[in-house]
């Protein structure tokens, strides 16, 4: 924000405020014409933060040391209560979350649910693909043992100059991420400055 105002407003100028009270009034507008939560609203919104409470506190927080012990800076994940944890993940959560909309009546007079087949068959799947995609093709590169390969096999640019090893990096992901996905890429790229 510093950086914005230091930029574009001289010295002596400052923000008009006619124009911020216009647009601070115009959004109290919109959000009066809003009206309160509807029920559907309130249901998607409660799923919505028990998905992140579920996401933050599926694992252990360890504050010191390196075991989980609740005397000792820890706060146990709630995946603990179940007897093999370890088949508990992100994947599973989200999943549950966008499940239990189709279960949840819409209260709307019909027999109709929160989200029904209809709905979903409309969202945009080729995003869902295109990013699943990518962690799937990140996971493989790492696990394979392909980035540190190709982090070793670039080593000897060590003796660049810092700028120039720098423009190459950029340069270089640049026209990477216009052949494949981002997160990919950056599995690949990653361990390049790490291991120069």
């Amino acid at each position: 924000y510093m950086i914005l105002c230091l930029k574009y407003f001289k010295k002596g100028e400052y923000i008009r405020l006619d124009v911020h009270l216009q647009t601070t009034e115009l959004l109290k507008t919109r959000i009066r014409e809003l009206g309160p939560l509807t029920w559907p609203e309130k249901v998607i919104l409660t799923d919505f933060l028990v998905v992140v409470f579920l996401f933050l506190f599926r694992g252990d927080w360890i504050f010191t040391g390196s075991k989980c012990d609740p005397w000792n800076g820890c706060l146990p994940g709630w995946s603990r209560l179940f007897i093999d944890s370890d088949y508990i993940k992100d994947s599973s959560i989200a999943l549950l979350g966008a499940i239990i909309l189709f279960f949840l009546p819409a209260r709307d007079g019909s027999n109709s649910k929160i989200l029904d087949w209809a709905t979903a068959k409309n969202l945009s799947w080729e995003v869902l693909w295109l990013l699943g995609g990518g962690f799937a093709l990140a996971l493989a590169i790492d696990k394979s043992g392909l980035a540190m390969y190709f982090g070793k096999q670039v080593g000897f640019f060590s003796m660049m100059p810092l700028e120039a090893l720098v423009l190459m990096i950029v340069v270089v992901s640049i026209f990477f991420t216009e052949l494949i996905n981002n997160t990919p890429a950056i599995q690949i790229l990653l361990p390049i400055p790490w291991i120069l």
